[in-house]
């Protein structure tokens, strides 16, 4: 398989996976907010593939447009899924419930 064809298929997943997030965010639902974590891990790690499969001068035109708004979507997305998750920690930490889910996003 062709370098280009590989950073397309890392970039079509990570896409999936974005679609997924949005897909299950709901900030009322603790459990909707770890789901949508899982899918924004997974479309990091496949953003992190496309991103080592790149030959320099060799990269498909369209892919770093589609990395950029990936990007961005990963990054809003993760910083509602921050905002919920610091809103039920502090709820756990009022109520001394346990804390729901730890979260960290890196993209």
């Amino acid at each position: 398989m062709s370098p280009a064809i590989t950073v397309l298929l890392h970039i079509e997943r990570a896409e999936h996976y974005v679609r997924q997030a949005h897909e299950s965010w709901n900030a009322a639902r603790p459990e909707r907010c770890i789901e949508c974590l899982r899918h924004l891990q997974n479309a990091v790690s496949e953003m992190q593939q496309a991103q080592r499969a790149v030959v320099p001068g060799e990269g498909p035109a369209e892919a770093r447009g589609r990395l950029e708004r990936l990007r961005q979507d990963i990054g809003l997305l993760g910083k509602l899924v921050d905002a919920a998750n610091a809103f039920y920690r502090g709820l756990a930490f009022h109520t001394g419930v346990e804390e729901p889910a730890h979260s960290v996003v890196e993209g």
